[in-house]
């Protein structure tokens, strides 16, 4: 087995920082063009599938339970209303926080969107390096393609 010297590795680190900026720029940028170009979308109460697990994270600030129940469920209005307590915490007016939320839902749910793009961006830069790391013999290239399969 041949050890690689200091300056090889050197150059795979470069190589593989390089390729990962490559990506995060890419996801930065899709997410820029997405939602910042576009602004707010509408969103349709009677027709967006999304609108009764919005609805059901904001129950606990109401004060009533749970109420929608369907799969993935409750798992994901938790976490709705793990990011809506987060804004409720920088909220300037606590006592409309309800109203707001309910007069423009696509702020909340281009939100949701971002962090979900977020971690799918870090779960697939973690296979990146994972698989990277697991080959026996360091190719930046296919660990590369083996995460975005990912997406």
């Amino acid at each position: 087995m041949m050890n690689a010297t200091n300056e090889e590795h050197s150059f795979n680190i470069q190589k593989t920082i390089g390729v990962l900026g490559i990506v995060v720029l890419l996801a930065g940028s899709s997410l820029y063009a997405s939602s910042l170009l576009n602004g707010p979308q509408p969103s349709y109460r009677d027709y967006d599938p999304e609108m009764a697990y919005f609805l059901n994270s904001l129950a606990p600030f109401k004060g009533a339970p749970y109420f929608y129940t369907d799969h993935p469920g409750t798992p994901v209005e938790m976490i709705g209303t793990t990011l809506l307590g987060i804004a409720y915490v920088f909220f300037p007016d606590p006592a409309n926080f309800i109203r707001t939320y309910l007069e423009h839902p696509e702020t909340f749910l281009n939100l949701a969107h971002g962090v979900i793009t977020l971690l799918s961006v870090l779960c697939a830069i973690y296979f990146f390096l994972t698989a990277l790391r697991t080959l026996q013999k360091p190719n930046v290239y296919l660990a590369l393609s083996l995460a975005l399969l990912f997406y």
